[in-house]
């Protein structure tokens, strides 16, 4: 999920909408009907449009459709139509140094992340309905140097994750989970302007997935 990172703006009209773009590459085990024993490489490609709506200043919902490509083992569903809805809560938003001190401020930040994303994938007479929903608590350090005028922040997060990932085939039926719902998220991002974001995210379950968005806040 996006996480635009950026604080409200005072002058200029509500800062409220955002929209912008992103990629996934997601690669994971998954379990043929929880049997350990029959379990498979999932590897998913995602390509997605989102729209976002600051409810409050710490909280956003938002909104994505794109496509997705995926792979179980050697089958090869092809791609089709996927969606995304998911809403993030900034809980905590704490300067650490005193400004009065330094030049550059520096903050701690932790957000909880949650998403649910869904598609249909058809491979000849199989079709496949999958869906996923994710959750993510994280902690995050950012800078805003002061003495970079062309340069509004960046920072780091990392922290524990949740998936439950969840298909079914049709024909045969068959139904797939992931094989761990644990797991840990880290990543960069660095906004160059107030209105725009760039984002690097590794996902860790059983396999390493990426991300990667990039948005604009108006």
């Amino acid at each position: 999920v996006s996480e635009l990172h950026l604080d409200p703006v005072l002058h200029g009209g509500p800062k409220k909408w955002s929209f912008g773009a992103h990629a996934e590459f997601q690669r994971r085990r998954v379990e043929l009907d929880n049997l350990s024993s029959q379990s498979s490489d999932w590897d998913a490609e995602t390509m997605m449009m989102f729209v976002g709506y600051d409810v409050l200043p710490q909280i956003t919902v938002l909104a994505g459709i794109g496509s997705s490509a995926l792979e179980i083992g050697p089958a090869n569903y092809g791609s089709d139509a996927s969606w995304l809805l998911a809403a993030r809560m900034r809980l905590l938003d704490y300067l650490v140094f005193d400004p009065l001190q330094r030049a550059d401020l520096y903050y701690c930040r932790i957000d909880t992340v949650i998403h649910y994303q869904a598609s249909n994938a058809d491979r000849g007479l199989r079709e496949l309905n999958l869906s996923e929903v994710r959750g993510a608590l994280t902690a995050s350090f950012v800078t805003r140097p002061h003495r970079l005028n062309y340069f509004d922040s960046a920072g780091i997060y990392f922290g524990p994750a949740f998936s439950r990932l969840r298909a079914s085939d049709t024909n045969p039926r068959e139904r797939w989970e992931g094989k761990d719902d644990f797991g840990i998220v880290a990543g960069v991002f660095m906004n160059p302007g107030r209105h725009t974001m760039l984002k690097m995210e590794l996902a860790r379950f059983e396999r390493n997935s990426f991300n990667f968005a990039a948005g604009f806040h108006f």
